[in-house]
């Protein structure tokens, strides 16, 4: 049986990389300032200290940890995207986008929202689910939409290699 994997080479590597970290902050950035538009404002890197701290109480995360370990999540998923996923999308920077974000706010959705912060699938478990949704929804596809943009600024193209 044949497998296919995307090479991604040391110098696409490191694009990919400063792409993520672009990506990521415009996640956060639309994460505060998205109050304005009467979506409840997301502090990724705050959500992820929080529920470090609850694993360990007697020792508690800071900020800087979480949203450590919030920029480390979106260059894995940038990663994931370039060595999995970019080849076999269909379509433009735009379509892989809004695929992407779909694609990981479903995750966030249906296995970070209940395991980690303990909301229930869907934030069935919080006062107003369906703008929780809406409100990580608008976070996601910042991400998504800014992180192809910024590969395709960037010339990141994998090869397949069997």
């Amino acid at each position: 049986m044949k497998h296919t994997l995307n090479e991604i080479s040391g110098e696409q590597f490191w694009k990919i990389v400063v792409a993520a970290l672009i990506a990521n902050y415009v996640m956060t950035m639309t994460g505060f300032w998205q109050s304005g538009l009467g979506l409840a404002a997301i502090d990724v890197g705050a959500m992820i200290a929080g529920s470090m701290t609850a694993a360990h109480p007697d020792a508690p995360y800071t900020l800087v940890v979480g949203n450590l370990a919030h920029f480390a999540n979106g260059v894995i998923l940038a990663l994931i995207w370039v060595a999995f996923l970019q080849e076999r999308v269909p379509g433009n920077w735009i379509v892989h986008g809004l695929v992407y974000a779909l694609i990981t706010q479903l995750g966030a959705w249906v296995i970070v929202a209940p395991m980690a912060f303990g909301v229930g699938l869907f934030f069935k478990n919080t006062p107003a689910p369906g703008l929780m949704m809406l409100a990580t929804l608008t976070v996601h596809v910042a991400y998504g939409l800014s992180l192809m943009l910024s590969l395709k600024l960037a010339g990141v193209r994998t090869r397949r290699t069997l």
